[in-house]
């Protein structure tokens, strides 16, 4: 993935987070080779179910910069401890082909760390799906 140019899509759209689960389930999903799946900044709260882990067979990894918000997930999820604002994900969990967050990176005070890493983490022809509000959202006022 160094040596091409990244194939990056922006949407925006007032309803997208409801096709969120849409596209993660239906579009995303299907397309990976290997299963291996990273979700960083989900904690108590990811956004695949355990039902659908082990139905799919996947390999997810959960991240949180918080041990005692992963302490909770049920077995069948990978979890490791990751601040995504000051350690790389590739050395630390190694490469996915999907990696995804929820709501993480309006929090993050340098967003281009976390993006540079992501893009390094992934496998080659592997996807990042990151869902986030726009400075004109409700979620930011």
């Amino acid at each position: 993935m160094k040596n091409q140019e990244p194939d990056i899509q922006y949407f925006v759209h007032p309803q997208l987070f409801e096709q969120y689960y849409e596209i993660l389930y239906q579009r995303l999903l299907p397309k990976l080779e290997e299963k291996r799946i990273c979700e960083l900044g989900a904690g108590a709260n990811p956004s695949l179910t355990p039902k659908v882990v082990e139905e799919r067979q996947l390999n997810y990894w959960v991240t949180d910069a918080s041990a005692k918000s992963l302490e909770t997930l049920p077995e069948n999820y990978q979890r490791k401890v990751l601040n995504v604002q000051q350690q790389e994900i590739a050395p630390s969990l190694g490469r996915f082909d999907l990696i995804l967050s929820k709501m993480l990176v309006e929090h993050l005070p340098n967003p281009l760390f976390f993006h540079r890493h992501i893009l390094d983490a992934l496998n080659p022809n592997g996807y990042a799906f990151h869902f986030f509000p726009t400075l004109g959202s409700l979620t930011l006022w």
